[in-house]
């Protein structure tokens, strides 16, 4: 087992929560310290991923939320969840779990999601929020990491952090870092467009990240840059038959 003090965090373990991120919203707004904390449960009832989806977070998979005091605003770069994400890809592969990384912070397995990451600033905090499937019960589309320890898995993650936290604090080279565990470079995509009447939707081809976090699209030689944000919800993989979504 991880010694989480090592890394200069501490655990605090739960049976079941509504959700590991709020319940470290709520110690933050009643004063409690909590810089450092790791707050990890065995099931979630009220789950949130990004742009506060539900998270589907039943009994046997790997929930847990980490919040750091931040008030000098230093991880308040979107860089920042990449960089997570990558530190997070690196431990798996060291483990002999070859995940990849689906742009900005979905985590695959055998081109299936198998989980995300979720960076919130709350109160001169962050918040980072990581589930993972292990033996819960999944959505349609979606895998899980079934025959392992949940706790072996959510240490994986803490150790995945930690990289993911070094790799910001050196700066290190984005793109380079982030290549091998690309899911959507060389892939096709397009955005959904819901407006009635609309023209078909162009088709980009992925090209890595840069520097800057942003997604490289290339169409038909045309380059344009992707950021974190509301678009990002709009784009999906292309199939050879259908545009499908991929989420």
């Amino acid at each position: 087992m991880v010694d989480v003090q090592e890394m200069g965090w501490r655990l605090e373990p739960h049976p079941q929560l509504d959700s590991t991120q709020d319940h470290l919203r709520r110690k933050i707004a009643t004063g409690d310290i909590i810089h450092g904390l790791v707050v990890r449960t065995l099931e979630q009832s009220a789950g949130r991923g990004q742009r506060r989806n539900d998270w589907q977070s039943s009994l046997g998979g790997s929930y847990q939320s980490l919040a750091l005091y931040d008030p000098e605003k230093n991880f308040q770069d979107s860089r920042l969840s990449l960089y997570l994400a990558i530190g997070i890809a690196q431990s798996f592969h060291e483990a002999s779990i070859k995940v990849t990384l689906k742009w900005p912070n979905d985590i695959y397995y055998n081109e299936k999601k198998l989980g995300g990451i979720l960076c919130e600033h709350y109160h001169a905090h962050l918040i980072i929020g990581v589930g993972i499937n292990v033996s819960n019960e999944i959505p349609l589309g979606a895998t899980r990491l079934m025959g392992l320890k949940v706790d072996a898995v959510s240490d994986q993650v803490l150790l995945g952090l930690a990289k993911g936290f070094e790799h910001f604090k050196a700066q290190s080279d984005l793109p380079f870092l982030y290549a091998p565990f690309d899911l959507l470079r060389a892939r096709e995509l397009y955005f959904v467009d819901e407006t009635p009447n609309s023209p078909s939707p162009k088709r980009y081809q992925a090209q890595g990240i840069r520097k800057d976090g942003a997604l490289i699209l290339n169409h038909g030689g045309e380059i344009s840059y992707l950021y974190q944000g509301p678009q990002r919800a709009a784009l999906r993989l292309w199939s050879e038959t259908s545009a499908t979504t991929v989420e």
